[in-house]
């Protein structure tokens, strides 16, 4: 029971996901119907955009609980986004995945906590989705350079 109801509120935020998606693209495209817009998956499951009515675009779709956002943009600025909910038992998966180097940039502006960790975390999901390899790329690639506020 417990296992299908998981189930069925990871299927409610994908779609989600998709719908804020069909939203994104159709700002780009307004005269296209939301019923002409479809969201394939790519090899490692990135977003494909299909539409009669645009070319060369592309969206990036982040879904959680009962939120889903997207960004749709033109293939020649590609962009990322994600989101998390910070949860305290992913700290120690999350912390897993951040070097040394990002420990001492959240250290120095005092976000040593889960949601500096989380914050971490996302921006490297959203980096990977920019990539297309999503969760598949070895998180040392995407090591973060410097954190600003």
């Amino acid at each position: 029971m417990k296992n299908s109801n998981f189930q069925e509120l990871r299927k409610q935020s994908y779609t989600l996901g998709r719908l804020s998606a069909k939203l994104a693209i159709k700002k780009l495209a307004q005269d296209a119907l939301a019923s002409s817009i479809h969201i394939d998956s790519g090899v490692f499951g990135f977003p494909i955009v299909n539409c009669s009515k645009i070319q060369n675009t592309q969206v990036s779709i982040t879904h959680s609980g009962p939120l889903g956002v997207s960004i749709a943009f033109e293939e020649k600025h590609p962009m990322g986004v994600d989101l998390e909910k910070i949860r305290p038992n992913n700290d120690k998966v999350i912390l897993n995945q951040i070097s040394e180097h990002e420990k001492s940039l959240l250290q120095e502006i005092n976000k040593y906590n889960l949601q500096g960790f989380t914050s971490v975390w996302c921006a490297k999901e959203a980096l990977s989705k920019i990539l297309k390899t999503g969760m598949m790329i070895n998180f040392d690639f995407l090591e973060i350079d410097h954190v600003e506020i």
